[in-house]
């Protein structure tokens, strides 16, 4: 049995359906057990940590807290012992775990945090940094702590700032507004960068996305269009370096080349040279 399940930007259930994502649980019934497996056909490695819930039965074997690598054969998470026929069928129907899935591998990140970042869109143009790190608006979870938002009109070009490969993709979203219910719905790129850290471009267009999942792609290069889709107020970038950890990717400060300053101040104009 092949179920497709839902992976959020760090964590999923055993049960439903996110559109875009290569994350698939299958359960089968192996000589006397009973065994769930993960598959990850996606580009990015994930982090997998399983909670069990009450009615396991308590001979089972699961496992936690390991990597589910990219592109990989299907990794055993859980294994219950069937001990007649008859419990084949509820087994069927039972969710057993809440498995949080994360994006990237702690146990082999080595961020460096020396490198100096390329602005994120083409040469010669300026946009103003309308929130920064800490925002009172929304920079203020571990994920987001250290994002930056550029105001951008729909369709400018966003540019990669590191070299790295492409591992997630959503350009099929064209939901946006200043309402939690958009959560989710933005179109994005996010690029896995050879320390271990994720970049992520956020709110892209409609069809925005100009790479593909799987694909090299070199500091400064095309990588999409702006946009205004997901939870935002108004068009805009949203950028932000994450380092992935056990808990969950968390964003981390980082400097750019042009502006080697930690803290730049929000209604400046950056300027890529």
């Amino acid at each position: 049995m092949r179920l497709v399940i839902i992976l959020l930007t760090s964590c999923l259930l055993i049960s439903g359906k996110a559109k875009g994502q290569e994350v698939y649980l299958e359960k089968k019934v192996e000589q006397d057990s009973f065994v769930i497996y993960l598959l990850n056909e996606s580009y990015v490695p994930l982090y997998v940590d399983v909670t069990v819930s009450e009615n396991i039965p308590a001979d089972s074997r699961f496992f936690s807290d390991f990597i589910l690598p990219a592109k990989s054969k299907p990794e055993k998470v859980i294994v219950i012992p069937i001990h007649n026929d008859t419990d084949t069928a509820w087994l069927q129907k039972q969710n057993f775990a809440y498995i949080r899935l994360h994006h990237g591998n702690p146990f082999e990140a080595k961020t460096d945090h020396t490198y100096q970042y390329g602005l994120p869109f083409q040469r010669k143009k300026s946009f103003r940094l309308v929130q920064g790190f800490n925002g009172e608006y929304s920079h203020q979870e571990p994920s987001s702590r250290f994002a930056l938002d550029f105001a951008m009109p729909v369709g400018e070009k966003v540019c990669a700032a590191r070299a790295g490969l492409v591992v997630l993709v959503k350009a099929d979203s064209r939901e946006g507004g200043p309402a939690p219910k958009y959560k989710g719905k933005d179109n994005h790129v996010v690029v896995l960068h050879e320390d271990g850290t994720l970049a992520y471009y956020v709110h892209l267009k409609y069809k925005g996305a100009l790479v593909k999942e799987g694909e090299q792609v070199r500091k400064g290069q095309l990588l999409g269009l702006s946009g205004n889709t997901g939870y935002s107020t108004r068009p805009h970038l949203h950028f932000v370096i994450r380092q992935p950890t056990p808990e969950g990717p968390i964003a981390i400060p980082f400097r750019f080349e042009e502006y080697p300053e930690m803290n730049l101040k929000v209604g400046r104009k950056l300027r890529r040279r």
